[in-house]
């Protein structure tokens, strides 16, 4: 629990977040299933993606690449060719399955685990073909 108490506040979407930010909501049958931030910047060949998090009991029913999806259309509207993410690198396989493709990594160690990296990944948006999203 420290390392998440280290990570509250880079973890909160607050009112003035959400302001600068698109940010999305998932539903079914009414319960919150999991959310995503774009955050717009003046680039056109790449928005980060800030968030997307799925409620872990609704893991692996389409929640994510749903949101994902929805994320890339977005972007896409707006001329956008990329999103950008820096990922947890237990997410790595999903946001490969989802087409995405590792540029880099960060240092991002841990008590316990050093060696840490975060995957840094790039996923084009629909405007540039992207298939592994329909």
């Amino acid at each position: 629990m420290t390392q998440l108490e280290a990570w509250r506040e880079d973890l909160t979407v607050t009112g003035t977040y959400l302001a600068r930010s698109f940010t999305y909501v998932a539903e079914l049958n009414g319960v919150i299933t999991g959310f995503y931030s774009l955050c717009a910047t003046d680039s056109v060949s790449g928005w980060p993606l800030e968030h997307l998090w799925v409620v872990p009991d609704c893991m692996g029913r389409g929640v994510g690449r749903a949101l994902l999806r929805h994320a890339a259309g977005l972007a896409a509207g707006q001329g956008v060719e990329n999103l950008t993410i820096d990922a947890e690198p237990y997410a790595e396989p999903f946001y490969i399955a989802c087409g995405a493709q590792r540029i880099g990594v960060v240092a991002a160690p841990l008590e316990g685990e050093p060696l840490r990296q975060r995957p840094q990944m790039l996923l084009a948006t629909y405007s540039t073909g992207n298939s592994k999203l329909t």
